[in-house]
């Protein structure tokens, strides 16, 4: 009591107030049991006799068909029965009672997150009375308002599929996917997007443990389909012990050993040999910069070898079972190079090596405790970067001397999952499951030369003959001439999560039926980063040059720099040390409760409340221990729906939920702007001719940032603590669905659902120009507090109120599924949705690089970047005032968002004939997504020129994949199967994207082609094109402004992929 009282003080008191009165009422009440649980289900019923009183005492056995584990049960006072924290399966359910005969339920399928009513009637028989066999059961979960999509281990296996279990979550209605096969990320998605929110919303969980990117927002663990019993999307109506998910909870749940040894053996075969040719490049051409052609590289070497497999069996028979599993996959890359735009050849290869090693041990010491413990191993070790074709078909401009390097650098990821779970059953009537976990992830570069990277700025001919002469030969050359090339190093990237959840659960009557859960848990978050340039820095180098600083800075004055204070005998140097430092954590602590109130035989309320406690720490705790942080009065989320069975019968439910879901702030934003993040830039004399001998701690001549300070810097990240609005509020969005299930026949159920999941607001940098025209921020929620007024930025005289970000998603849901019965399944889904707004979230969609770019966004534990901007509430949406405002003067620019595709239509399923062949098919097509022109302004932001969507949408995306099996009956259950996966059957290489900088500077900052609003009053509008016109490019007749890539396609939907597969099960 004393933690709950402490707890309590945090709380508003009538908030307080509530939950203590609702947990002492509940407790008082008759006792029963939970409702299911993340990593479960339950089944649970009612039994009769023929004259329909119910039958007390009754035995009720319920077995798992696949394993043969047997949980038991005893029908209570009321005739009715549950037994909580089954793992997904089927299942038969015989019922036993003296004096009458026996009645089983033959097949039973529970699906993860579902209740199945198992309801039967006794007829009375003398003992040696034959067991009586039903064998149907309902489908829809009449008490639940969860909209979700469930695909179980015997319908996935027949379907074409990616290794990883995360390419099932394209199943689901409301999931719509940016990344391919094998993880990645091929269109403006960024990822998984459900209903509408970003790809850096969703939660995302293995066996109860999050292996969400606590950086970022992304799925960050892998496990091979073997190793996995059912996956879930959950989109609506989710309960209240969930939370950090303004999207969609996207979970894998384990396979678990029985009382019965089975497992299997496999291989699979992937790569170039069984794929199409790569998708084509958008390319224009480095020489001139005017003439555009789309190029097509060769086939490379990309060889995919996977070997393993798993068992599952008992140590003791009915208390202590296991799986366990492995499966690495080797991949080996070989790509031929013209080198030097043509001029030389050679080929660079990278090794890699994927492991997937799973093991999991069930022990039920006693009746009435059960027990789950998991590990997760998933390491990748790479060597090898080789760079991306920038230039003609197989070319790169880069040398083959500088790529050398790039043969011996690679990375390491290690990651690794526990889970744990005991299920303590309190009498018949309660449960108490306690759960803990942890996820720990890193990253780190390998083969990285650990010297700093020595790059000249001005060419050494530069110098006066007579000073040229005492530099040594192998260190004169022109711009961008170095000693290795500049790459970035992690050292360590480290994250862990920890968890540890209490759930209590009780069932009651108090006007009416009541499934309780309450719930209280935290979460420790650490992030430990080394990541930054080797040798303390890159070095560049200005050959005969002055250095002019900044306004204010000591070399900003003539007089010093006519006296020659401001560079050295050669000219200056400076050294770069940037960086990502530290270690922070925190934790995000929740109390939850959960009710499902049947009120009614046939309706049933099901209400929740759900406080968190999130503190977004520092990393700079010697500053300020903390950045900012929320407590439970501040991110208070309820959870309303009803469930209302129409005909009383079972067959048709009538549902109706609301929720308030709050998202976790992503360290992309701790480190970045509360002091993770560091650029210190140290401007020495250069008074040395051996420009290779700089950095690495050895930073000779005279200081000339600020001479009066010993080892001065300038400072280019200075920590954001300053500037955190006051009274900030957490992020959040709320969610309604509306629909209804109907069974068509024992094994079809179709289901119409409205969607609306609309932002209530969001964190972000508010940004300003200072007076040396650099751009401050301030951390806020856009449109509310001390971010109502956004600063002018140039000649704009009007108050300009700032806009409240809007990301309103409206979808209808139609579908219809068949579960597997006489060897085939299928579904279908159509979604009419619009995606309205002027945000896209933390995962900014309109902030990506195309490849043709040569640039990507940054993103943390990865090697390399990515198509898009990765999640954080730092993007560039509100950073100036030239962003709000369209060309015409109006003010907040809405519209159509970037991922917004209205119609979506998905098909999947799969058949298995008696001769053994089996055929599965996944099928979608979906409205290309729209596309907006964007012109670069010289303070480096787009301007949406002319509103949301004004070159229409890329084409419609479709795509078909097909799977072909084949399983010989060996002897004795024992099966040998052949498959083979054809990702994109017809090789449909769509446009995903279209070139929309109508200006040049998607490379980077080209102020010679931006325009200039500095002189424009924002609300009267301008001429971008006689801007543009006007530039110090448009006015070049030899090269102009405009980007001839405009309007051209520039990503494709990746092209055929094979995968043949033999596996060998027992």
């Amino acid at each position: 009591m004393n933690s709950m009282r402490t707890e309590c003080f945090a709380v508003r008191k009538f908030v307080c107030l509530a939950v203590l009165v609702t947990i002492l009422s509940f407790l008082s009440l008759t006792s029963g049991s939970l409702f299911g649980q993340e990593t479960g289900g339950a089944i649970g019923g009612t039994l009769k006799d023929a004259s329909g009183a119910v039958v007390v005492g009754a035995r009720v056995t319920i077995t798992n068909k696949s394993t043969g584990r047997i949980f038991a049960a005893t029908t209570g006072s009321n005739g009715t029965y549950t037994v909580r924290q089954l793992e997904p399966g089927r299942y038969s359910v015989r019922f036993d009672m003296s004096g009458f005969a026996p009645v089983e339920v033959a097949d039973a399928e529970l699906l993860l997150g579902k209740t199945v009513k198992v309801d039967a009637s006794l007829q009375v028989a003398p003992v040696e009375q034959a067991v009586t066999v039903i064998e149907t059961v309902p489908l829809v979960d009449l008490s639940s308002t969860t909209v979700g999509h469930n695909v179980t281990s015997e319908e996935f296996g027949g379907l074409p599929k990616a290794r990883s279990f995360q390419g099932l979550f394209r199943a689901s209605p409301s999931v719509t996917s940016g990344v391919d096969q094998f993880g990645n990320i091929v269109g403006i998605e960024g990822g998984f997007q459900v209903n509408g929110a970003s790809s850096a919303e969703n939660q995302y969980n293995i066996d109860g443990v999050s292996t969400t990117s606590l950086i970022n927002g992304r799925s960050r663990q892998n496990a091979v389909s073997e190793f996995i019993q059912e996956v879930q999307v959950k989109t609506g109506g989710i309960e209240a012990e969930y939370g950090g998910a303004m999207g969609g909870v996207l979970s894998a749940v384990t396979k678990s050993g029985g009382n019965a040894f089975h497992g299997d053996v496999h291989y699979y075969l992937g790569g170039n040999k069984l794929s199409a040719v790569p998708i084509q490049r958008l390319l224009l051409d480095p020489v001139g910069e005017r003439n555009v052609s789309f190029v097509q590289d060769d086939k490379q070497g990309d060889d995919r070898h996977e070997f393993g497999g798993s068992i599952g069996g008992y140590f003791i028979k009915n208390k202590l079972w296991f799986f366990a599993g492995i499966s690495p996959q080797w991949r080996r890359r070989s790509n031929d190079y013209q080198f030097s735009s043509g001029a030389e050849q050679g080929t660079l290869k990278v090794k890699r090596l994927d492991q997937n090693v799973f093991g999991k041990v069930s022990f039920d010491p006693f009746t009435r405790m059960r027990t789950n413990f998991t590990y997760l191993w998933t390491p990748t070790f790479s060597t090898g970067r080789p760079p991306a074709y920038n230039s003609g078909p197989n070319q790169t401009t880069s040398s083959k001397a500088s790529n050398e390097i790039t043969k011996q650098i690679g990375f390491f990821q290690p990651q690794t999952s526990y889970t744990g779970t005991i299920d303590l059953l309190l009498g018949n009537k309660m449960i108490l499951t306690v759960k803990a976990g942890r996820f720990w992830d890193n990253y780190k570069d390998t083969g990285i030369p650990g010297i700093s990277a020595v790059e000249y700025r001005t060419s050494t001919s530069s110098l006066t003959p007579a000073l040229l002469a005492t530099v040594p030969a192998n260190q004169q050359g022109p711009i961008l001439f170095g000693n290795t090339p500049r790459f970035r190093q992690v050292f360590k990237d480290i994250v862990a999560r920890t968890y540890i959840q209490a759930d209590y659960g009780i069932f009651g009557n108090l006007w009416g039926d009541h499934d309780l859960k309450l719930g209280i848990g935290t979460m420790k978050n650490v992030n430990d980063v080394n990541d930054g340039y080797p040798g303390g820095g890159y070095v560049l180098v200005f050959w005969g040059s002055t250095f002019q600083g900044p306004a204010g800075s000591f070399c900003s004055s003539q007089a010093n720099r006519d006296a020659g204070l401001c560079g050295g005998t050669y000219g200056y140097y400076e050294s770069n040390d940037i960086a990502t430092r530290g270690t922070s954590g925190a934790n995000i602590s929740n109390i939850y409760v959960q009710d499902r109130w049947r009120i009614h035989p046939r309706l049933t309320l099901n209400l929740g409340l759900r406080f968190e406690k999130e503190t977004v720490p520092s990393f700079q705790r010697n500053v300020k221990d903390f950045a900012f942080k929320f407590d439970y009065g501040d991110k208070i989320a309820p959870r309303l729906g009803f469930a209302y069975d129409y005909f009383g019968d079972g067959k048709l439910k009538l549902s109706m939920s609301w929720g308030r879901f709050y998202d976790w702030v992503k360290y992309e934003l701790v480190r970045g702007t509360f002091g993770g993040d560091i650029w210190r830039i140290n401007y020495r004399s250069l008074d040395t001719p051996n420009a290779f001998s700089l950095g690495n701690g050895n930073l000779p001549g005279k200081d000339i940032w600020n001479p009066a300070v010993p080892n001065s810097f300038r400072n280019r990240r200075v920590p954001g603590f300053d500037f955190v609005a006051p009274g900030i509020k957490p992020m959040s969005t709320d969610l309604l669905n509306v629909g209804a299930e109907y069974q068509l026949s024992s094994n079809v159920v179709v289901s119409a659902y409205y969607v609306h999941n609309s932002l209530n607001r969001t964190i972000e940098d508010l940004g300003a120009l200072d007076a040396s025209g650099d751009e401050v921020y301030y951390y806020a929620n856009p449109g509310e507090g001390v971010a109502k007024i956004t600063p002018a930025s140039g000649a704009t005289t009007q108050v300009i109120p700032t806009p409240k970000p809007v990301r309103t998603y409206n979808a209808m849901e139609l579908s219809i599924s068949r579960r597997m019965t006489n060897g085939w399944f299928g579904s279908a889904s159509y979604v009419f949705s619009r995606l309205y707004g002027n945000y896209s979230g933390t995962a900014a969609s309109e902030e990506l690089r195309p490849p043709t770019s040569g640039v990507s966004a940054a993103t943390a534990q990865q090697q390399g970047g990515s198509l898009t901007r990765q999640g954080g509430n730092a993007n560039r949406a509100w950073d100036l005032d030239e962003i709000l405002f369209d060309s015409h003067g109006k003010l907040d620019v809405l519209g159509r968002l970037p991922t917004d595709r209205p119609h979506q239509l998905k098909l999947y399923g799969s058949k298995e004939f008696n001769w053994g062949t089996e055929l599965g098919l996944f099928f979608s097509v979906a409205s290309g997504t729209p596309a907006t022109t964007y012109v670069n302004t010289v303070n480096q932001t787009e301007a949406f020129v002319e509103g949301r969507g004004d070159m229409g949408r890329t084409p419609i995306l479709s795509s078909t994949d097909l799977m072909v099996g084949h399983s010989f009956d060996l002897r004795e259950g024992k099966k040998l199967r052949v498959e083979f996966n054809m990702i994109n059957l017809f090789n449909q290489k769509t446009s995903r994207h279209l070139f929309q900088w109508l200006n040049r500077g998607v490379e980077g900052a080209r102020a010679s082609s931006a325009i200039n609003l500095s002189t424009t009053d924002l609300y009267k509008g301008y001429d971008y094109k006689a801007l543009i016109a006007n530039s110090t490019d448009g006015r070049n007749a030899n090269l102009g402004a405009l980007d001839p890539r405009y309007g051209k396609d520039d990503i494709w939907n990746p092209g055929f992929q094979g995968r043949l597969g033999i596996k060998f099960t027992f």
